[in-house]
């Protein structure tokens, strides 16, 4: 099963959305090594004795992967309006709402029917060849109409990969900006000088700063591994921090 999807999926804090499918977690494990989560069935597609992190890709062993039911339980009061219909309410309560009146969905872009909303949920995710989005780099050059389920190979596209190298490095620049503006210098004659934090938001910007500092030859070349963590960087960049996104546009 996969994760849960909702019309406020995207103003949720990001913690408890899965980084694998990008719905509300379902079901969330937690991967000991980072502490990050994603869904239980989503850890599923995974083989192997080593699970890779789809936030940080940190590597985890298998046997230290655990279900986090205590994050379950803090999840369950979550706000959630209904991707069907007008129906608010939350999420300890949403799944019977899908049963009871939300049964054999039709999916909205080909018009096949679903025996539930989670397979519904999966097809449009993997296989619905009708469903087609812009890049998020749209804005920054990369122009291209996607299919949905081929988001993935169209990050390793010179086109896509050149946009991403100019976002990243106009991202750093401003987050360093906006760092230096959020501090001062505490000058105080009978003291040594200390440098003082004023803005609540200034453990965001380094935060943001850590996941940017990317190396310039990890921007250049063509490896795999590193061209991953470049584009891991800016989604998680663009959770983090939608407003500093928007104000490059």
């Amino acid at each position: 099963m996969f994760g849960f999807d909702a019309k406020n999926k995207l103003i949720l804090d990001t913690k408890f959305i899965c980084p694998a499918c990008t719905l509300i977690l379902r079901d969330p494990i937690q991967l000991t090594y980072c502490g990050h989560r994603q869904c239980q069935s989503c850890f599923r597609w995974q083989y192997g004795n080593l699970i890779k992190c789809q936030q940080c890709l940190e590597t985890t062993s298998q046997n230290q992967v655990m279900l986090d039911r205590g994050f379950k339980n803090d999840m369950q009061t979550l706000p959630i309006e209904c991707s069907f219909g007008d129906w608010i309410g939350i999420l300890r309560n949403y799944q019977t709402h899908l049963d009871q009146y939300h049964r054999n969905p039709i999916c909205e872009y080909c018009h096949r029917q679903f025996s539930t909303v989670s397979n519904l949920n999966g097809h449009k995710l993997l296989e619905c060849e009708n469903i087609i989005v812009n890049c998020l780099l749209k804005d920054f050059g990369c122009d291209e109409q996607i299919h949905l389920y081929n988001i993935r190979n169209h990050y390793w596209s010179e086109n896509h990969q050149d946009s991403l190298t100019r976002i990243v490095q106009r991202m750093k620049l401003q987050i360093e900006n906006m760092f230096m503006s959020s501090i001062q210098i505490d000058t105080h004659p009978f003291r040594s000088p200390t440098v003082v934090p004023v803005d609540s938001n200034i453990v965001r910007f380094q935060e943001l700063f850590e996941i940017l500092n990317i190396r310039q030859d990890d921007l250049n070349i063509s490896n795999y591994t590193a061209q991953e963590r470049v584009n891991n960087a800016l989604f998680q960049c663009q959770k983090k921090s939608a407003k500093l996104t928007l104000s490059l546009l």
